[in-house]
């Protein structure tokens, strides 16, 4: 006689499935919800898809000399979203754009994005919060389906998703494959 396997789901447990009004419904916002446990190698005070504020010249090596026409003496004017971080702080970032050549995000309907990823400046250094990177306030957050949505675009459907892949496996610490 063959033993009873317990069950993952005991006759007095009910699995829940979260309505529009519920408690356990998933929220709109990364600013609302609880910080991630801390075993997942994402921050711990950043949220993804926080805004930030900086110049074109700080995001990647690359754009070091660049210098856009008509901002060269004006603040931060590029508005990027974070899509994935480490422990430590460092921030994987998506430029926003409001060109024709991007991909429009799905809750808004003027700001759109190019699916390259940064993860450096233009030093070479991570991006973190501080003088070349502001944050801005969790009012402007992207929701969860927004940054879902731009990750897949990103990371699978994009020229560009090998190397945007690379670099987020790099900024994790974790092997190349």
């Amino acid at each position: 006689m063959a033993k009873n396997k317990k069950s993952s789901q005991t006759n007095t447990e009910k699995t829940i499935y979260p309505t529009k009004n519920s408690p356990y419904s998933i929220p709109k916002t990364y600013a609302n919800s609880p910080p991630p446990p801390k075993r997942k190698n994402v921050s711990q005070t950043i949220p993804l898809g926080r805004t930030i504020q900086t110049r074109d010249e700080y995001l990647g090596p690359d754009n070091k000399d660049y210098r856009k026409p008509g901002y060269e003496n004006k603040g931060y004017y590029r508005a990027a979203v974070i899509v994935d971080s480490n422990r430590a702080g460092d921030l994987a970032v998506v430029k926003l754009t409001t060109s024709n050549k991007g991909k429009t995000i799905p809750d808004r309907t003027k700001s759109k994005y190019r699916p390259f990823v940064e993860t450096k400046d233009e030093e070479d250094n991570p991006i973190r919060i501080g003088k070349k990177f502001k944050e801005n306030p969790p009012k402007n957050d992207l929701s969860k389906k927004a940054v879902s949505e731009i990750k897949r675009r990103t990371f699978r459907k994009s020229s560009e998703a090998k190397d945007n892949r690379d670099k987020v496996r790099e900024l994790k610490n974790r092997p190349k494959k």
